[in-house]
């Protein structure tokens, strides 16, 4: 039975398609056969409002649809707006509008969840906790409290009953994403399934507050260094899988910084710690806040930037953050050989690509935003055209890089609405010289050195065995090696081909020198009415009946053997 047979998913299952159709997306949907796989009726569906799909922008529409679906699907509108080389710039500027913001739980279902988790009555754990919440979304919800020792604190609770109702729009989102893959074209591009993998992988961890606790410690320690720069730090007593207590941070919302009377803090200096701190995040230590939009941001009122809700973070390895690194060197020193370079070194090719063709457009691509003055320099714009020109050459890409574009993106549009004045670009310069100079500094190069000299000792000292068990197996008389030629069987077909053609045409030619010779032999040299000419006549008859009878067999023996 298919997924959708199951009575418990069809009705969502429905539930789902309806939403989309009353949006005007029923025509895209049964075009793709997502009606007929689901064994649903198109009749049994509601009609397309057509008032509401020409009023509409079809990102608009998708944003209505995704926010009436519910947490999953809000989440998923979120995570495909760090997808510009999937979807138009329009949708994506769409998509990021999504607004995560429910009516909030009764508090007392709040308290349960509270009381279960951390296994103890609501008053012994805290001394006041605000019944009303500081915010409500879809997953979660925040409320004020101060702890036992007059510590003030806001705790995170997961709404009842969520990871159920995730989990069930996780099975048809995985269903769909393998139909996807197994039945249009659009799934040898984009690999629907892995996708679903991923994004599956994602919001079950959002949904662990407990990561989001640990993420939110690792950020802390590593930003210590940072000036101007604070994270919460996390009160491990008071949180469980379902709830998060966290340092309650008292300061302006980032969003006050907007406006243009608002002169308590220095704001071109605020937005240069920020955009500083993210960019080390992201280059110096390859784990970044991934989501730094107004609402996950606080100032304080001495001008320090605090990061807060680490349910979204990015992760780069060693090499991954340096690909990116030259990325933003090529960019800088307005090399798009390393530019290119850096992509093709992702091997996230699907396919033979044309690097010079690739490294032309983007020279014009990166001259036509380097032309422009440094604060006008938009970085994640620049990111987001770069990104989907390689994917256009179909080279797919990691998506901690799209994520990366996103981010970028996110820190620019806070950055340009509180200091217009302050560009990324320019902010992004001197820090990537300085991670180049790290990364070709002597203390980097001998560290190098020395790890390949030990990677290669482990190789050298393994050697002896491996020889000794390849020349054991040698020794084995069962012990073959099979050799396989790409295409082999095609190129011997073409050669045998071509001996046949030559075999036949060596026939003909003997045949046609035995028929003259014979020819010649009956017509000449012999007087009129000699007694050898019948005797004669009989073996030329008889030799050409014999090679009429090999010429027979030979081209048998052609047309039948593939030899």
């Amino acid at each position: 039975m298919t997924l959708f047979g199951r009575r418990r998913l069809l009705r969502r299952y429905r539930a789902i398609l309806a939403v989309f159709i009353r949006h005007g997306f029923g025509t895209f949907l049964d075009r793709l056969g997502i009606l007929q796989h689901g064994r649903v009726r198109a009749r049994r569906m509601p009609r397309t409002n057509r008032h509401a799909e020409h009023a509409l922008s079809v990102g608009a529409r998708l944003r209505l649809a995704l926010e009436e679906l519910g947490p999953t699907f809000i989440k998923l509108g979120q995570i495909l707006s760090t997808r510009p080389d999937m979807l138009p710039h329009d949708v994506v500027d769409e998509l990021e509008k999504l607004q995560d913001s429910v009516p909030p739980v009764p508090f007392e279902s709040v308290r349960a969840v509270v009381e279960e988790c951390l296994g103890a009555p609501l008053a012994e754990l805290f001394t006041d906790f605000d019944p009303v919440p500081l915010a409500a979304a879809s997953v979660a919800q925040v409320h004020r409290a101060t702890a036992h020792n007059g510590r003030k604190v806001v705790v995170k609770v997961l709404r009842p009953d969520i990871e159920e109702t995730i989990d069930q729009d996780l099975q048809i989102l995985h269903d769909l994403a393998e139909f996807l893959d197994k039945k249009t074209r659009l799934g040898d591009l984009y690999d629907f399934t892995s996708m679903a993998k991923e994004f599956d992988n994602t919001i079950h961890t959002e949904l662990d507050l407990r990561i989001e606790g640990e993420n939110t410690d690792a950020l802390r320690k590593l930003t210590a260094r940072d000036e101007g720069i604070k994270v919460p730090e996390v009160v491990w007593t008071h949180t469980a899988h379902n709830v998060l207590t966290l340092e309650f941070i008292d300061g302006y919302a980032m969003k006050e910084l907007e406006r243009k009377e608002f002169t308590c803090v220095d704001k071109k200096k605020v937005a240069v710690r920020l955009a500083t701190s993210v960019l080390n995040q992201i280059l110096r230590d390859g784990f970044f806040h991934a989501d730094p939009h107004p609402g996950n941001l606080i100032v304080l009122e001495d001008g320090t930037v605090a990061f807060i809700d680490l349910g979204m973070v990015g992760r780069l390895n060693g090499d991954r953050r340096v690909l990116f690194l030259e990325m933003l060197a090529g960019l800088v020193q307005k090399d798009s050989r390393m530019l290119v370079q850096a992509i093709m070194d992702l091997d996230s090719m699907t396919g033979p690509v044309n690097t010079r063709r690739l490294q032309g457009e983007l020279d014009l691509l990166r001259d036509r935003f380097l032309e422009l003055p440094f604060e006008e320099i938009k970085l994640g714009a620049l990111f987001g055209e770069i990104f989907a020109l390689a994917f256009s050459y179909r080279i797919r890409l990691p998506g901690e890089f799209t994520m990366l574009s996103k981010t970028l993106a996110t820190l620019e549009g806070v950055v340009e609405r509180i200091a217009p004045e302050v560009s990324l670009f320019e902010v992004a310069a001197p820090i990537v010289k300085e991670r180049m100079k790290d990364l070709y500094s002597f203390d980097r190069i001998k560290h190098d050195a020395l790890q390949a000299a030990s990677e290669y000792g482990h190789l050298l000292s393994g050697l002896p065995g491996f020889l000794t068990n390849f020349m054991r197996k040698v020794e084995d008389e069962n012990y073959t090696v099979k050799l396989r030629h790409e295409n082999f069987e095609v190129y011997m077909g073409r050669i045998s081909k071509g001996v046949s053609r030559i075999s036949l045409s060596i026939a003909l030619l003997s045949v046609s020198i035995l028929t003259v010779g014979l020819a010649v032999a009956l017509g000449t040299g012999l007087p009129v009415g000699s007694s050898l000419l019948p005797v004669l006549t009989v073996f030329v008859e008889a030799g050409l009946g014999i090679i009429v009878a090999l010429l027979a067999w030979l081209l048998v023996t052609i047309l039948t053997t593939k030899k």
